[in-house]
């Protein structure tokens, strides 16, 4: 008998995670001084604004349809 996972799904699409999460880099860099830290808030909000668009582009269409 295999055992059954207890496996669940994270909340919310990919993207609107990825978005969620560049939010708050942004939101962190504007609350930090000058300095590495803000440069690393900063970069890691574009990266994950870039990985967004990247997934958009990769996820199938809603509309097409298959044959």
């Amino acid at each position: 008998m295999s055992v059954k996972r207890n496996r669940s799904r994270p909340p919310g699409s990919l993207q609107e995670r990825l978005l969620a999460m560049a939010k708050l880099a942004r939101r962190r860099a504007e609350e930090a001084p000058e300095g590495e830290e803000r440069k690393r808030l900063l970069r890691k909000a574009e990266l994950t604004e870039r990985s967004a668009k990247i997934e958009a582009w990769l996820a199938p269409s809603v509309s097409s349809k298959s044959p």
